[in-house]
């Protein structure tokens, strides 16, 4: 039963779209049962906000510059040293102190009576302590990975440090399973789980047309918006373009803003764009190629579409482990992403049911979780 008063939730996210998509479906949510939701985000995420038909309080951006330097700095060979100083630098150091100001001014003027932040915007959870707003997260990633980012951030923003604890301890919610799961006994007290139940923007005509046609099996190729804009981009495309030219598969590869389409010839197997709804992809998928970000693998997991990941940075590797712990796909090392080595993975994981068979089999858990709908009580009971 909700609440007899329609109650104010400030909801807050990191730069990223896979960040602000974790936190999209419940923001949707609550919108959809009258309440008044106000999305405070960066302005590279405005745009993505205003599609889901929320209305935008824009805080301060980091500068290109600013984030380069981080990930310039990140170990390449030490995933989860990359991790704790990916947080520290970029979402400690930087970014909370760049976001806080305009957090606390968008609790001073809008009143909200609950905070929903994704994990790693933290300027939300001190603004909220600070004003006694509760304060509920959403995890843009698996629930136990580096449950200790918190004090992590802490390290790169001192004034975070009387807050931590009230920020480690928050209600968490998730749109994944418990299968996807980091291994590990570290995590929050209260988890909520449920299963995205949102409509993807739709199709435009020609990549409707574009899907539906051709019987060859659709291969689905992401790998991201900020790998996309990497140094090390060219040569995954030109391996990957060359592995689905030998391929008797439709590929299609989704390049995001920041890469360049200046590719050498395409095979004629293979279409390029810069976006299409994912979840309307998946639907006719028989393989998804991608980077490793969770955002991308839950979505093949809904889908029940095995993988073969290619992780190159932050939570990647581990989000890779887990699929192929699942038996839901398979994982490509730095020095295994040469052209051939990744038409031969493809390949496998097109013709043995055993991938596809496990994807499914999450898939199939993924259906028992409540819709993301139920979620709304639970954050009017945590308003109070």
């Amino acid at each position: 039963m909700g609440m007899m008063c329609p109650m104010r939730v400030l909801v807050a996210s990191t730069p990223g779209a896979g960040h602000f998509l974790a936190v999209a479906p419940f923001a949707v949510a609550l919108t959809g049962a009258g309440h008044e939701v106000l999305a405070a985000v960066p302005s590279e995420s405005v745009a993505i906000a205003r599609q889901a038909g929320l209305e935008t309080w824009v805080l301060d951006d980091l500068t290109r510059e600013q984030v380069g330097q981080v990930f310039s700095s990140l170990p390449p060979d030490r995933p989860r040293d990359a991790g704790a100083t990916l947080v520290r630098e970029l979402y400690g150091r930087l970014h909370t102190p760049a976001a806080l100001p305009g957090m606390r001014e968008a609790i001073g003027r809008f009143g909200p009576d609950l905070v929903l932040r994704e994990t790693f915007h933290y300027a939300s959870a001190l603004a909220a302590e600070e004003a006694g707003v509760p304060h509920v997260r959403v995890a843009p990633g698996m629930v136990g990975v580096d449950a200790s980012a918190v004090a992590h951030a802490a390290e790169g923003f001192r004034g975070l440090a009387g807050a931590a604890t009230a920020i480690a301890r928050s209600p968490l919610l998730t749109l994944a399973p418990a299968s996807l799961d980091a291994p590990g006994p570290a995590v929050p007290a209260v988890i909520c789980r449920y299963r995205d139940t949102t409509l993807p923007e739709p199709l435009t005509d020609e990549d409707r047309s574009w899907l539906a046609s051709g019987k060859a099996p659709l291969v689905y190729v992401t790998f991201g918006s900020v790998a996309s804009g990497s140094r090390a981009f060219p040569m995954l495309m030109r391996s990957t373009l060359a592995a689905l030219g030998g391929l008797e598969v439709r590929a299609l590869v989704t390049i995001g803003e920041r890469a360049d389409r200046a590719f050498d010839q395409l095979p004629p197997n293979v279409r390029v764009a810069r976006w299409v709804p994912q979840a309307h992809v998946l639907k006719h998928a028989s393989a998804m190629l991608c980077h490793g970000g969770f955002g991308t693998v839950l979505g093949g997991l809904y889908a029940g579409v095995p993988m073969v990941t290619m992780p190159m940075l932050s939570d990647q590797p581990r989000n890779a482990a887990r699929i192929e712990a699942l038996g839901a796909g398979v994982t490509l090392t730095r020095e295994q992403r040469t052209a051939p080595q990744v038409h031969d993975t493809l390949a496998r994981v097109l013709t043995d049911p055993a991938y596809a068979t496990a994807a499914r089999r999450v898939a199939a858990e993924i259906s028992t979780l409540p819709p993301v709908e139920k979620a709304v009580e639970y954050l009017e009971q945590q308003a109070g």
